[in-house]
Formats: C-alpha cells, structure tokens, sequence
C-alpha cells in the first residue's frame, strides 16, 4: 500500500470521527501544502464570485474578449482561470437560448457547442446542464445514461468547489491529483460543483420551473442527478425504480452537511418536496417543504410556493368531496 494511500484512509476518518491530541506528532510524513495548491485552493473558493451575464449578446462579446486573452497570457495558472470563466460563461449562454424555436441544424450545433464547452468548468455541472438538456428534449434513457456517469464521478475523495476547506481537504486534493497536470484538467478530474439553474433557464426541467422564477437554482450535483431520474422514470412509467430514485433523493437532501454547505440544503428538500408531492406522498412533500423553510442559510421561494400547492389541493379536495 503506498505512503498516498494510507494518507487518504487515515485523513478521512480523522474528518469523520475526529481525532485527539496534535495530529501532526502522529503524522509527521504528511506531505507540506504547496504554494501551488494553496493558490489552487484559493480560486476553488470564490468560483461561485463568477461573471454573471444579462443576455446572449453581451455573453458572446465577453468570450472574444476572453479567447485572445488566453491565447496571449503568459501565466499557465491565469489561462487556467480564464478558461473556466469562459466554460463558465458558455453554461450561462446556453441556458438563455430557446430550446422550443430551434428548427434549424445550425441552432442545435449551437446548443452542443456551448454545452461541451461548459463541461470544462469541472467533473459534473456541466455535465447536468448536458442531461437536463436532454431531459427538456425527451430523451429520457440518454439522460439516465448521462447521469448514471455523474453519479460514478460524485466520489467522496473529490473536491467540492465553493465551499470552505480545511487543510486536510488540501492535503487530499494534492495528494490525488498529479502536479503537472495544467488547473483545468485538474478541475475536470479532481472537483465537483453544483449545478447553477440562471432564473428562467431553457434547461430547467418543467416541473421545477414554477419554484424558480425569480431566483437561480443551486443544487448539489448528486441531488440533481437523483431529481432527473426520478423524473425520468417516472415519464418512462417505471415506478419500482422511480421509488428507488426518489429515496435516494431523500438520502441525498437529508445528508447535506449544515455548515459548510448551508447554501445547498434548502434548495435539496424544495427539490425532493416536488418530487414527493409528484409521486403522492403528500405528507413526505410537506415536511421537505417545511425543512427547506427552517433550515439555515438561504431559504428557497420555491419551497413557500410548494406548501401553498400542498394546502390548496388539500382544501381543493375537501370542497369538492
């Protein structure tokens, strides 16, 4: 077993069950964080501080002025920066297209461009606006296919962006990814996002499209995937394995972590709320919704719109019984 290796299993469970006295005495050939990772580390944190663009025309504009800037920067880091901003931007842009008024092969080549151009950003996010746009299409079984590897990139050891880091996350991040690999294919192989659903988003599946209307939609990549499979087989009429989706979704928004990621809990349970009341389990949806509004952090307005459905059908039933 090599010296990585038993750095990796003992690092983890010191995070997970903690450890007494200095770990340093018992860890003495921990390898030193090095000022490449730092800085590395250091972007990861406020990636979520990116470029938001307002339309298709000021977004194309912004990418060729990025594109020759690459081209000409003299630092491997910066280009590694400006490439994500620009994937980023590309993710962006193709969720303000119009999936229902293309007709043409040239509008749907267009589609592909941005979407491929956006896997760049890191491991999945781009990757779930790929299978939600597959989703929208009605292309159920290759959204599966899509998400089916997401879940398989969703790994404990990868480093999750955007959020805050210890410095074992760092010695694990360094420890698993090879330095001479440039940051984006350090950001394709080692990290993971959340998936980002800009307000009105072409790409948001319909039947979440009512609980973000106003405000963009953050979501943790395994509860999305978990939200498209449901969906999925419950358009594809497979309920064993639409109940089998949904309770892994319910695993997945009840094992967000409060803390660290208080940004993404109340956004899970609304996600898991729709998905309940979809499968009619009434009471399941109203405590989701009821949790996705108690939590700390940022409430979602979907889930107050999801609790007034829930009482609305219910005295809808009532009157009529």
């Amino acid at each position: 077993m090599s010296n990585n290796t038993t750095l990796l299993k003992s690092l983890r469970k010191i995070k997970r069950d903690g450890f007494p006295g200095r770990v340093e005495e018992k860890f003495r050939w921990c390898p030193e964080i090095t000022s490449d990772t730092k800085l590395e580390c250091l972007f990861f944190r406020i990636t979520n501080l990116g470029m938001q663009i307002d339309s298709l025309h000021e977004g194309f504009k912004i990418l060729t002025f990025i594109g020759p800037f690459i081209d000409s920067c003299s630092s491997i880091f910066l280009q590694g920066v400006c490439k994500y901003y620009y994937s980023n931007i590309c993710q962006q842009l193709v969720q303000k297209m119009s999936i229902s008024k293309f007709n043409k092969q040239i509008k749907l080549s267009m589609f592909h461009k941005l979407l491929q151009e956006g896997l760049k950003t890191d491991a999945v996010s781009g990757w779930l606006l790929y299978a939600s746009f597959y989703y929208v299409l009605g292309r159920y079984k290759t959204t599966l296919c899509i998400v089916d590897y997401i879940l398989s990139r969703c790994t404990p050891g990868m480093f999750l962006l955007t959020i805050g880091y210890s410095e074992f996350d760092e010695i694990l991040y360094q420890s698993q990814i090879c330095k001479h690999l440039t940051l984006g294919e350090k950001m394709k192989i080692g990290t993971i996002d959340c998936v980002i659903y800009n307000s009105g988003s072409c790409l948001i599946p319909e039947e979440l499209r009512l609980y973000v209307m106003d405000d963009e939609l953050m979501v943790l990549p395994d509860v999305m995937s978990h939200c498209l499979r449901f969906l999925c087989y419950h358009h594809l009429h497979e309920i064993s394995m639409r109940n089998e989706a949904l309770c892994d979704l319910q695993k997945s928004a009840e094992s967000v972590i409060p803390g660290t990621l208080d940004h993404a809990i109340s956004p899970s349970f609304t996600i898991s709320g729709v998905c309940n009341a979809i499968a009619g389990r009434k009471q399941c949806a109203f405590n989701c919704y009821k949790n996705a509004l108690d939590c700390r952090g940022v409430r979602c307005k979907g889930a107050g719109r999801g609790l007034i459905d829930l009482v609305l059908n219910k005295f809808t039933n009532l009157t009529n019984d």
